[in-house]
């Protein structure tokens, strides 16, 4: 992934086709995991956690 300022000021599309299809394809997965396991991946650096400042 990337940051979101790291986008070009072009009007492109932000995400390929390929890497949209591939989202959704995992999301499943993510969507099923547990709170337990979600945060074991953190710790394990196979996830980040990403927030949002408002």
């Amino acid at each position: 992934m990337y940051l979101k300022s790291q986008l070009s000021k072009k009007k492109a599309k932000e995400l390929e086709d390929d890497e949209i299809d591939a989202y959704c394809r995992i999301a499943r997965d993510f969507i099923a995991m547990s709170d337990e396991k979600v945060r074991e991946l953190i710790k394990l650096k196979e996830l980040i956690e990403v927030t949002c400042d408002d």
